[in-house]
């Protein structure tokens, strides 16, 4: 099943129920990667906060243009084939190290001492989120909650949807 956001609204409203039972508010929701910004929209709507977008970590040893190619055939290729492609593609960058691109955190987040909401389409390792909430949570002293739609390892984000490899329209290998 390919996900796409307007098939999901429900499940996104039944995280965001449990989110306000657990009485979670939130300051700022920060999407990560371009791939996701109408999540992080859907959420700052609903918590009524600032969104800001943060960069997609950058795994040491990839390379971008080989990237650039595969990611712009996926489109092409049967479901079968995207999710052996994305297991692979797991296999080999799941012990990859990751590297949190060097920008300033200053003035893109909330001042109202809130916790911000970290938000992504997958998670597997838990790499991209945690390094992302640990520089947040160092620099700036704010608390992090965690989202994605789908968790594919063992990490848990703090919310998401489901469990299960998946395509994403904007990212058809899932991971």
């Amino acid at each position: 099943m390919t996900i796409r956001y307007k098939d999901i609204r429900k499940n996104l409203d039944d995280v965001f129920t449990r989110m306000n039972s657990d009485g979670l508010e939130i300051g700022t929701v920060v999407n990560l990667g371009t791939g996701t910004e109408q999540l992080g929209l859907y959420f700052s709507d609903r918590f009524g906060c600032k969104k800001t977008q943060l960069p997609s970590v950058i795994r040491k040893g990839r390379n971008r243009k080989l990237a650039h190619i595969l990611n712009s055939s996926y489109p092409y290729f049967p479901e079968f084939a995207l999710k052996l492609l994305s297991y692979g593609y797991r296999r080999l960058y799941s012990g990859s190290e990751r590297i949190i691109p060097d920008i300033s955190l200053k003035g893109m987040l909330s001042d109202t001492g809130l916790p911000v909401l970290l938000v992504d389409d997958n998670c597997f390792t838990g790499n991209s989120l945690n390094l992302w909430k640990t520089r947040i949570e160092n620099e700036t002293k704010i608390r992090v909650k965690t989202f994605a739609i789908t968790v594919t390892g063992n990490f848990r984000p703090d919310y998401f949807c489901f469990e299960g490899w998946h395509s994403f329209e904007w990212r058809p290998i899932g991971i």
